[in-house]
């Protein structure tokens, strides 16, 4: 758990505030405690809406899918596709629309896809239907 993170539960819950402290001086033991403190309190420093539609951004790919879980350090969507190569990002952002031209690889039908919040460089609200067809595109 980052300090950072650390410190915004102590402020939210005061009689944490000891365990926060301990954690950091490098208590392991109050490191663990916070953090299924957080896991019980279904807090979550990642602020997707369950059943919404996203673009997420990794260092490797993009992602697009329906989030069905989020947790301490996981978002999970269905209804996947791994996207390759983007050609228009801002117009497939704005319409919701990938073109021929991108590389798609949806994911197989009832597949969940695990993404550590640590790998999430960016994240955008889809606004079409998510992409189900495999397109090869035209990758410089």
């Amino acid at each position: 758990m980052s300090p950072a993170l650390a410190i915004h539960i102590g402020a939210a819950y005061p009689r944490l505030q000891p365990v926060v402290a301990s954690m950091l001086e490098g208590d392991l033991a109050a490191a663990a405690a916070l953090y299924d403190h957080a896991i019980e309190e279904g807090l979550t420093v990642i602020p997707f809406e369950k059943g919404q539609n996203y673009l997420i951004e990794t260092p490797v790919w993009y992602y697009t899918g329906r989030v069905v879980a989020c947790d301490f350090g996981h978002v999970q969507l269905a209804e996947a596709a791994q996207i390759h190569w983007m050609g228009d990002f801002p117009t497939a952002l704005a319409t919701g629309k990938l073109s021929s031209q991108d590389e798609v690889s949806p994911l197989p039908t009832g597949a969940i896809v695990y993404i550590p919040q640590c790998n999430i460089t960016a994240a955008f609200p889809w606004a079409g239907p998510l992409p189900r067809e495999r397109t090869h595109g035209a990758a410089p």
